[in-house]
């Protein structure tokens, strides 16, 4: 492993030691004698077999990340993008559970929600209530709203960059950019709550969908 990994340092001393590196079944058997090599077939997994899903690997670092990060760093939604799930039951369940108000989203047409659950998120955890919903054009919006403290928010944005700000409805929203620019992040406080919109959509989709937030939490 990286020798600036800690969780690497007693694989990496074993080997510094002389311990034999075992990259498939032949190396263990050459090291007992059991067979030589020539008489051992070894049928290797294509590398997509082995990654079938790169877009998400690449998204995992050296260190053990937590699932909510490494879906806020995926371009792609969490979930069946073509599953559907009722918000409003599942978010009128989960409010009982939550101490504050939660905001569900009213689709905008073509809009369909694949993922609706409260939950902890975010890195100090904080309950979260986490939507998740897929639109035309291949757009996609996963709210987080918490109570969560600012260094769970700087979490959930994952070094985003801020771009500017926006005024809807009396509330100031703050618009943000991943530095790749492959996603964008709108935060606003409503309610005593932080709410954040995050994915790859329109500005226009998160205007509307934090108009909605404001009046129905504010309401």
């Amino acid at each position: 492993g990286a020798r600036q990994n800690p969780l690497a340092w007693g694989c990496n001393q074993l080997i510094q030691q002389g311990a034999k590196l075992v990259l498939d079944a032949s190396d263990v058997l050459e090291e007992l004698n059991v067979f030589s090599v020539a008489e051992v077939k070894i049928i290797h997994p294509s590398l997509d077999e082995l990654l079938p899903y790169p877009e998400l690997l690449d998204n995992v670092g050296l260190e053990a990340t937590a699932l909510d990060v490494i879906v806020s760093r995926c371009q792609q939604p969490k979930g069946d993008p073509t599953r559907s799930v009722d918000v409003a039951s599942i978010g009128q369940a989960a409010e009982d559970h939550a101490g504050f108000d939660l905001y569900t989203p009213q689709l905008l047409e073509d809009w369909n929600a694949n993922d609706a659950h409260f939950t902890k998120m975010g890195h100090p955890e904080a309950d979260t209530w986490y939507v998740s919903i897929v639109g035309p054009q291949d757009q996609w919006v996963s709210v987080r709203q918490s109570q969560g403290d600012d260094d769970w928010l700087a979490s959930v944005l994952d070094d985003a960059v801020e771009r500017g700000k926006s005024e809807i409805d009396g509330v100031t929203f703050t618009e943000y950019e991943s530095k790749d620019l492959t996603q964008q992040a709108l935060v606003g406080k409503i309610a005593g709550t932080t709410v954040v919109f995050k994915g790859s959509a329109r500005w226009e989709s998160y205007h509307e969908y934090a108009k909605q937030a404001v009046e129905q939490l504010n309401g």
